[in-house]
């Protein structure tokens, strides 16, 4: 240890042992001086220095509470621990904004209304971070919160969370009700972002479900609603819903065009959530164009982006369509590894609708292999999932590589019962880029494995 170590260490405990041998009392009064003086110091610096040190304000308040005649340091620690809360989340220190969203609900002092946003705050944040699973029961205690002190916006506010979550989860009948059960609320409110709230979360369940002209008219919506407001964040998001949409409708270029737009706002406005849905989704559409170089420098920087927001459910998607891209380059070790941990996270998440993606396109990797027993299970397994999920795009997308393999597996009537159905499915989306994909695919495996093709129509 040097000098310097040791000093510090012998001040520490010096300082320590002064601090025990004071009366309770005294260290409250103590705790409330220092308060005092941290407030004072910071208050010329603005809100932000105040929020960059409210966890420690937090910590002095509440210790000072436990004084006499220090009932106001009860509420001013309250006031703090929403607002470290706060700045952790921007921060993207979700675990540790967490658990300062539940002190703050359980907090005696709190009012009713403060408690029901921390709770809606909580599970609005690990949302945004991919952990489906861990908010649902927070959003589920906000709406009742809300509802219970009477704060009907934020009670729709809850509800349009859990109407997205929902479908996220793969829980479309539920997500319905939610988003139903909103509208009245958010109709009466007249407020702006729970407009924009419903209009954008209506139009991802309406693509889940494969109603696109239903997804495509809400996204406008709320591409005109965030317009109107000139809110940055809101339009982002509804631009990338936008393009998502015309990309499973064939249209790239259109979607492309809504993706850059969307990646403009991000930049300027510094939004690294709303950059990484958009460069994830350009990702996507860069695969399918087979910009394959373009495609690699996105993944990188998704990664990246990734690491500063710990978006864990993103991670698992983006690592999944980055197998894709190898796999189509031929290095079909290399994408298995990747899918088996694209799984894991989306197990890890509560991501049914990833881990089910990932499990079909392991599926069709098989295929292409000449595996077929392996390829039929595990696009069967996929299958059951986005049956429960309901998720139509891939009913199609997974059901034809199925027939392709009870193909090679001898069991010809069969595939072309799926393969008439994966075709039907993928026709009533419209998507005709996914069904020249899967023809050709079905092709070029038939062709290698010497099969004889299924019918090109479907029929």
């Amino acid at each position: 240890m040097d000098a310097e170590t040791a000093y510090l260490f012998r001040h520490a405990l010096l300082r320590d042992a002064a601090y025990q041998l004071q009366l309770p009392g005294e260290r409250a009064r103590l705790h409330a001086l220092a308060l005092a003086s941290i407030e004072q110091t910071l208050a010329p610096l603005g809100q932000a220095a105040l929020d960059a040190a409210a966890e420690d304000l937090a910590h002095h308040a509440r210790q000072a509470a436990l004084g006499r005649g220090q009932d106001d340091m009860a509420a001013k620690e309250a006031e703090y621990l929403w607002r470290a809360a706060r700045h952790l989340e921007r921060a993207f220190h979700i675990d540790r904004a967490v658990q300062l969203y539940e002190r703050l609900a359980g907090h005696a002092h709190a009012t009713e209304l403060r408690k029901a946003e921390a709770l809606q705050a909580a599970g609005a944040a690990l949302a945004t971070a991919g952990r489906l699973t861990l908010a649902e029961p927070w959003l589920v205690r906000a709406r009742q919160a809300a509802e219970q002190c009477g704060a009907k916006n934020l009670a729709a506010r809850s509800l349009c969370s859990l109407g997205l979550l929902l479908t996220q989860l793969g829980r479309s009948s539920e997500a319905e009700v939610a988003l139903v059960a909103a509208r009245p609320m958010v109709e009466a409110s007249g407020d702006q972002e729970l407009s924009w709230m419903l209009q954008h979360n209506e139009a991802i369940l309406f693509h889940h479900l494969g109603r696109n002209s239903d997804a495509e008219a809400g996204s406008r919506r709320a591409c005109a609603v965030a317009t109107a407001v000139g809110e940055s964040r809101w339009l982002a998001a509804a631009l990338v819903t936008s393009g998502v949409i015309c990309k499973h409708t064939g249209r790239l270029e259109e979607a492309e065009r809504y993706y850059r737009q969307a990646l403009d706002l991000c930049r300027q406005g510094r939004l690294p959530i709303q950059e990484l849905s958009t460069r994830y989704n350009l990702f996507g559409l860069l695969v399918d164009s087979a910009r394959y170089d373009e495609a690699t420098a996105e993944f990188s920087a998704i990664m990246n982006l990734c690491a500063e927001t710990g978006a864990r459910r993103m991670e698992g998607l983006a690592i999944g369509n980055f197998a894709i891209l190898r796999a189509r380059l031929g290095f079909l070790d290399e994408s298995y590894r990747l899918l088996m941990r694209s799984v894991s996270l989306a197990r890890e998440a509560g991501n049914r609708v990833g881990e089910a993606a990932s499990l079909g396109n392991l599926g069709c990797n098989s295929n292409t292999e000449g595996r077929f027993s392996d390829a039929e299970r595990l696009l069967s397994e996929a299958l059951e999932i986005h049956r429960q999920v309901q998720n139509r795009r891939f009913l199609g997308a997974h059901g034809a590589p199925r027939a392709v393999a009870l193909l090679g597996l001898g069991r010809r009537a069969e595939a072309e019962r799926q393969w008439r159905e994966a075709l039907s499915i993928i026709r009533s989306l419209p998507d005709p880029l996914l069904l020249q994909a899967q023809i050709q695919d079905m092709h070029e495996i038939c062709r290698k494995y010497g099969l004889e093709p299924l019918p090109a129509e479907g029929e």
